[in-house]
């Protein structure tokens, strides 16, 4: 599963770098807020000229995130980035849309997408009150989501820590209830301290996201390192359901764990998150916990 998403702008994308993506899992190309209004055009004509073929034979995976769809520019964005996968010259996996308000929003731009010759993940960014309200049916609309603390932040006269702690608890439990990824920014601007954002880190995990946007390669392998659901927890999560099924009474202790209703449909959550964005090629259920249904979210 994809836990690392790297946020770059296009005009700063070095193509012929030993890995331009500094090993993160997916490399967000920005269109938005890292080019300047003056560059917009020049941020779309440096897309189209992007050669990502070799990259993406090496296993690199690519996203774009456009401007807000409700805006020229994002009109704009998504234009050149339909064409450029209906040519096949932007072999990219997601795609971002930001300042979404409303699932109307998300429906919109799924319609574009929907008539491209190969899927796209749709990816928007929920970063307002508006979006908030609306959040559970923007995540039923998505294929993963991303929670924009600094933009939510910033539409307040001062940051309401139970505002922004409902709104991320409430994100998650809608993400989880769409069985799609919360993808979360806190901290993102921390880059010397990384002492500090590991910590900010498994504090977003224990809430429940279950991956990270970074800015900088400094956050990469912290980010991957927390946000990795190693492949015994997998295992793991496959024997408790295994298990419950074979057994003949509701609940019951097995190898000093219990196993009982729920904690398998925790189990069957993070497995079918787990598979709906990293399928197996085999058809088969991924292996993954037992005490990995604690030890993932400690």
């Amino acid at each position: 599963m994809h836990v690392c998403f790297l946020y770059g702008s296009v005009l700063k994308f070095e193509s012929n770098r030993d890995d331009p993506t500094f090993d993160s899992d997916v490399m967000m190309l920005d269109l938005e807020d890292s080019v300047h209004i003056s560059a917009k055009e020049k941020a779309r004509n440096t897309l189209k000229q992007l050669k990502l073929d070799s990259l993406v034979a090496q296993n690199k995976a690519f996203g774009v995130r456009i401007n807000n769809i409700n805006t020229l520019d994002g009109i704009r964005d998504l234009n050149v980035v339909c064409q450029g996968i209906q040519t096949d010259t932007l072999p990219i996996q997601y795609l971002q849309i930001p300042k979404v308000s409303s699932h109307y929003d998300v429906l919109r731009c799924r319609s574009y997408l929907n008539e491209l010759s190969r899927p796209i993940k749709l990816f928007p960014i929920v970063e307002t009150p508006e979006g908030i309200a609306d959040v559970e049916k923007i995540a039923k609309a998505s294929d993963l989501l991303l929670f924009g603390q600094a933009d939510l932040t910033a539409t307040m006269y001062q940051p309401n820590a139970a505002y922004l702690a409902q709104a991320r608890g409430r994100f998650c439990v809608a993400c989880a209830e769409a069985r799609i990824v919360p993808v979360d920014t806190w901290l993102f601007e921390e880059i010397t301290d990384m002492v500090k954002y590991e910590l900010g880190c498994i504090e977003s995990k224990k809430e429940g996201f279950l991956a990270k946007a970074v800015i900088h390669p400094n956050q990469v392998p912290i980010a991957k390192q927390v946000f990795a659901l190693p492949q015994e927890i997998l295992t793991k999560y496959q024997e408790v359901i295994n298990c419950y099924e074979q057994a003949e009474i509701g609940f019951q202790f097995q190898n000093g764990a219990i196993i009982a209703p729920p904690f398998v449909e925790k189990a069957k959550l993070m497995l079918g998150v787990y598979q709906a964005i990293n399928p197996p090629s085999t058809g088969k259920a991924i292996p993954v916990i037992n005490d990995a249904l604690d030890e993932h979210n400690q």
